[in-house]
């Protein structure tokens, strides 16, 4: 084998290398925005299904006496629909907090480092009728100046429009941050 063919087939090697690893590439990008879609979907899928207990909850509220008369008749091993509903919630609850203040386990950690157990708060019912409080400045800073951005970038979508609306947003000062709202 000659200098040139040596030359000749290491180049060839360093370009189906080259290749392969902007294959390899492509493919990450595919599968991470692939992920980071089915994180969106786990997302919402979990608030669908708070939503969906809160509204099965107050129907439930709302219903409580005829569901009970007919559970009670109903019933062979003697659950209801609403300790089904509380054993949910509870789980979710208890799920919630273990992952906002403690480890696995569902403890948390005092100052000198020691465990201890979380207590369990059971959780106030809204009323339905009370009425909503003040909504959220950046909200509120959104929906005035959504109109002026959407007619300055007639082809974005909505998301896009708020994901700018937010980086505008946080580059405010605080004293801008006022007079807005």
């Amino acid at each position: 084998m000659t200098n040139h063919d040596l030359d000749a087939s290491i180049i060839k090697k360093y370009d189906q290398l080259k290749k392969r690893v902007h294959e390899i590439e492509q493919d990450n990008s595919d599968i991470h925005s692939k992920l980071v879609r089915a994180q969106r979907h786990v997302k919402r899928l979990r608030m669908e299904r708070l939503i969906l207990l809160e509204q099965l909850d107050q129907y439930y509220s709302s219903h409580k006496d005829h569901m009970e008369t007919s559970d009670s008749d109903d019933s062979d091993e003697g659950t209801s629909l609403g300790s089904l509903l509380s054993d949910a919630r509870s789980k979710h609850a208890h799920k919630r907090k273990r992952v906002r203040h403690g480890d696995k386990s569902g403890n948390t950690k005092n100052a000198s480092g020691k465990s201890q157990e979380t207590p369990t708060m059971p959780r106030k019912k809204k009323d339905p009728n009370a009425p909503k409080g003040p909504g959220n400045v950046f909200f509120l800073y959104c929906r005035m100046e959504r109109g002026n951005f959407k007619d300055e970038l007639p082809t974005e979508n909505l998301g896009e429009v708020t994901r700018l609306l937010g980086q505008k947003w946080k580059a405010m000062t605080d004293d801008e941050k006022k007079v807005k709202s």
